[in-house]
């Protein structure tokens, strides 16, 4: 339920520990782009393998995510028009359903720009 479609995590990292009563499965996932933090969870299993109880715990601080980045491409401030850019390439392919839904509504001096940074985007492999 934390998963925003911008953060990537890492493979989880899965460990087991079988009792006579109770099996306990514990298991961590690391961001890895988006922003930082991880998510852990504990199951617990009983005997006959149905599930106990589940503990979640989540340590997510978001990175930058679409505000309105892509309408502020074509600025009248060059500094705005930098920042706006270099948020767009920091969340990379991730900003790609905000992009196209800026793009559909856009004139085309904006469409035109919204494409320069995708390109960019695809060319630095983000």
């Amino acid at each position: 339920m934390k998963q925003d479609l911008f953060y990537t995590f890492s493979e989880p990292q899965i460990s087991n520990m079988p009792r006579e009563d109770i099996t306990s499965v514990r298991g961590r996932a690391t961001v890895t782009a988006g922003g930082r933090g991880h998510i852990e969870m504990l199951m617990a299993l009983g005997a006959a393998g149905g599930l106990v109880n589940i503990y979640e715990r989540a340590a997510l601080v978001p990175g930058v995510r679409p505000i309105c980045q892509a309408t502020k491409l074509l600025d009248r401030d060059p500094i705005v028009r930098r920042m706006a850019e270099q948020d767009l390439l920091v969340m990379g392919r991730a900003a790609k359903p905000y992009l196209d839904q800026v793009r559909s509504t856009a004139r085309p001096k904006l469409q035109e720009a919204i494409d320069r940074v995708w390109q960019r985007i695809l060319q630095d492999g983000r």
